[in-house]
């Protein structure tokens, strides 16, 4: 799975999988949880004995977004590209999905090998969005990640939501899905204007949920309000940005939205861009809540 937008172009165009056989799923998982990750092990297994190129093309929607790094059409990424001998293993550690089964999203970690004889050249945490329409498989609709150092342990067993997600409610008509889709991307830019007066980490923490989990480049995943808040201490933050798209499941339970925008001066050089995913998920009382949010840097050597 293409996971970092630093390494060269040659890990981009080539990954395969070389993790060991994944546990059983825990039977606690509920049966659309269990799909996902099924999923997500099964792309693994056919990049490792079909290589990257075609199982990105088999698992990818149509109109995928990946990032290189920024936004781009992941299919016509992967149709440009010949195959390559690189190797890239990676293990899902979180999984969730939306109540009504038809997006959800996976996370863990990745290493990359230049070839099978090969010792890890690099490490990080990939990202993940599903999407499946009714009897069919479950699709790529994002897929992204950070690299950073050497984990000192192993992968972190399977965790999935302990719940308090708002019902989902009953797919309604196209007219409401477009109105719900038009709410969230207005939540995106209040909290943009927010973050424009009061610095990204306060507008972030007061919409984050209490278990966010946060990426960023060079660093291991910080998850929990206080962790991210600390990640963000030592990294990038946006000073703002732009939504260039969303998409919510049929119960407008879950839903992202991505997007560019401009660096604040700490973390990296001022004036430098980046790109960004941003996962929510509905709480309780139907407030939108940050699930997960992952950025990279646009170095200015790839800006338009």
């Amino acid at each position: 799975m293409v996971r970092n937008p630093h390494l060269a172009l040659a890990l981009s165009a080539a990954l395969a999988t070389t993790f060991a056989a994944p546990a059983p799923v825990s039977k606690r998982l509920s049966p659309d949880v269990a799909s996902i990750v099924d999923a997500e092990h099964a792309f693994c297994r056919m990049a490792l004995s079909h290589g990257m190129r075609e199982a990105f093309l088999s698992y990818l929607a149509d109109d995928a977004i990946m990032f290189r790094p920024e936004p781009v059409n992941g299919v016509q990424l992967y149709r440009d590209r010949p195959a390559s001998p690189g190797l890239l293993s990676w293990e899902p550690v979180f999984a969730e999905v939306a109540g009504t089964g038809d997006l959800g999203f996976t996370t863990g970690p990745w290493e990359f090998r230049r070839d099978s004889a090969s010792a890890p050249a690099a490490y990080g945490d990939y990202v993940s969005v599903w999407r499946r329409l009714p009897h069919r498989p479950w699709k790529l609709a994002v897929d992204l990640g950070v690299d950073h150092e050497r984990p000192d342990h192993p992968p972190a067993a399977l965790a999935f939501p302990a719940g308090g997600r708002a019902p989902s409610r009953v797919p309604g008509s196209k007219a409401i899905a477009m109105i719900e889709k038009v709410g969230l991307l207005q939540v995106e830019r209040m909290m943009a204007e927010d973050a424009a007066v009061r610095g990204f980490d306060t507008a972030f923490v007061e919409r984050a949920d209490d278990d966010v989990r946060l990426f960023r480049s060079n660093l291991f995943p910080a998850v929990g309000k206080q962790a991210a808040l600390a990640a963000l201490a030592d990294s990038m933050q946006l000073k703002s940005w732009q939504p260039l798209g969303a998409e919510l499941s049929h119960g407008s339970d879950l839903g992202y939205t991505y997007g560019t925008g401009e660096l604040a001066p700490r973390g990296e050089s001022p004036g430098d861009s980046a790109s960004y995913v941003r996962i929510w998920r509905r709480a309780p009382d139907r407030q939108w809540k940050i699930a997960l949010d992952i950025a990279l840097p646009i170095p200015r050597s790839v800006k338009r």
